[in-house]
């Protein structure tokens, strides 16, 4: 009985994975030809509860919208304010916050900026499965504590290594195979 509304629903891969388990999916999505594409992929997957929307999401979610593809129990935002203007980035966590009062709000984002302005609780997902669940500190400290550096410097492995030795701070590294001769490629684990 759940209505799901898929907000920037692109060519909804979101909203056809999530069909099967509600009644209804509506997707909105401002690109007219992802709005085609996601509904040749409902019917080429035999999905027949979803129903997309193509046009401006101040336009197109009104009164009147709601009322005819009724008020959705989750909504999923995939991106939301990738490719706005700053005005529009504060109208549209405005809005998020506001149907987070009313309703499950699921984000998917890959800005943790982003996400620590609208959210209470954070799901980090890697490779299907869930690896993390709590508050930002909470995620933050159960997340691996370093980040990995690629890069490729010209020069023999003797020097390159000689001097990332002498570097402090700069983690653990590895020599991994460089493309190009004359030049060492390495992977370096630096400490946050």
């Amino acid at each position: 009985s759940d209505v799901l509304y898929d907000l920037y629903t692109g060519t909804g891969t979101i909203a056809n994975f999530c069909a099967r388990r509600v009644a209804k999916v509506v997707g909105v999505e401002y690109v007219v030809e992802a709005i085609e594409d996601a509904k040749i992929n409902s019917a080429i997957n035999g999905i027949e509860n979803t129903s997309f929307y193509a046009g401006d999401m101040k336009d197109v979610l009104s009164d009147e919208f709601v009322r005819r593809n009724g008020r959705p129990d989750v909504i999923i935002l995939d991106e939301p304010t990738v490719g706005l203007d700053p005005a529009q980035i504060i109208e549209i966590r405005n809005l998020i916050r506001k149907l987070g009062k009313l309703k499950t709000v699921i984000i998917s984002s890959h800005i943790l900026a982003e996400i620590s302005e609208l959210c209470d609780e954070f799901l980090v997902i890697a490779g299907g499965s869930l690896v993390a669940k709590g508050t930002l500190d909470e995620v933050d400290a159960m997340i691996d504590s370093t980040e990995t550096l690629l890069l490729t410097v010209r020069g023999d492995r003797e020097g390159v290594c000689a001097v990332l030795d002498g570097i402090e701070g700069a983690g653990d590294y590895e020599v991994v195979e460089s493309a190009e001769e004359g030049t060492v490629a390495l992977r370096i684990r630096l400490a946050r």
